[in-house]
């Protein structure tokens, strides 16, 4: 229930640089769908008109999002803010056109400490957060959100939970992270593969190098490295994205300079390694049923009343733990 380290911060940061708008990028390329868009969306229709809401820990801003779109939808007015510890920039790293009105009626708020949040006490209806406030120091946190929130506000968070199948997928990823680098090498093996080859100024150049055996032999072992890797973790998105960044890179731009070679290689040892610091914050955040009991007691030590705490289920899969608390109107 600690918050993550600053290496993990400049990790998010570089992630989130990158535009995608949730943590699961393969399998969200866009936004949340299903039992998640739903909860959001049913969530801002109950708004009243001229709300104000914080979305927290909130990445390039997919709840904020959902939930500015169902209040225009709803045809009501509301301001939404959203807040996170990263260097987020959304309008600007957003690949997707159909977003670029709608992140522009969201204020954004990087570098924002869940902990600490720099608002006035009394500010917003409504604080939202999935799978970023269980990342936080949860005990200081709930006090700066039970401050942040009007008197009958409320706080609403799905997190990370030990028995969902997120949890038991994220384990698995680590696992394929931790097997590429640190038993097959495959950062190592990329670079001095790379380093062998050398600079290439055509095909045919490309053929005699790779007729030598010390280039030959680099190769076999790069691409068995992989095949190794893929057998092992044949349902992974690490192992899929390990293997395709390298096959498209020795497909495509083999016959090219060190230096082209050198940055890539430097950018993939660099991806990988922030995508398992990632994996590993996921991990290491995600709740217990003993730790959901504590944040409970919490919540009512804050003058946060209960109003649900439970699984959240997609399709009769658990996939998280849902929290929803209302400040006590009176003192």
């Amino acid at each position: 229930m600690e918050a993550f380290s600053m290496n993990s911060n400049t990790s998010w940061s570089q992630f989130w640089q990158q535009g995608f708008p949730t943590s699961f990028a393969k399998e969200l390329p866009n936004s949340y769908k299903g039992a998640i868009e739903e909860f959001w969306r049913e969530t801002a229709k109950s708004l009243d008109d001229n709300s104000r809401v914080l979305d927290i820990a909130s990445g390039n801003g997919a709840i904020a999002i959902i939930i500015a779109d169902e209040a225009r939808k709803q045809e009501k007015q509301v301001d939404v803010h959203a807040a996170d510890l990263a260097s987020i920039s959304p309008q600007k790293t957003n690949k997707n056109p159909k977003l670029t009105q709608i992140l522009s009626e969201i204020t954004f708020h990087p570098n924002v400490e869940i902990e600490q949040l720099p608002f006035k006490k009394n500010s917003f209806e409504l604080i939202s957060s999935q799978f970023g406030f269980e990342y936080s120091n949860i005990e200081k946190s709930i006090t700066s959100i039970s401050s942040s929130l009007k008197k009958g506000g409320h706080f609403k968070a799905i997190c990370h939970f030990s028995e969902s199948e997120t949890h038991l997928k994220c384990k698995e990823d680590l696992e394929a992270y931790k097997f590429a680098e640190y038993q097959l090498h495959i950062t190592t093996l990329v670079k001095s593969t790379l380093k062998e080859i050398g600079s290439i100024t055509s095909i045919a150049e490309l053929e005699l190098k790779l007729n030598q055996k010390s280039a030959l032999n680099k190769l076999k072992i790069l691409i068995e490295s992989t095949n190794k890797l893929l057998e092992k973790f044949p349902q992974s998105s690490p192992a899929e994205f390990i293997s395709k960044s390298i096959n498209y890179f020795f497909a495509n731009s083999l016959v090219s300079g060190m230096d082209q070679k050198n940055h890539f290689a430097i950018t993939f040892a660099k991806e990988l390694i922030c995508a398992m610091q990632r994996t590993e914050d996921q991990l290491k955040a995600t709740l217990t049923k003993g730790s959901v009991q504590k944040i409970e007691s919490l919540f009512m030590r804050n003058k946060l009343k209960k109003i649900s705490s439970r699984p959240f289920l997609e399709n009769e899969n658990l996939i998280g733990w849902l929290f929803d608390f209302k400040k006590c109107d009176s003192n």
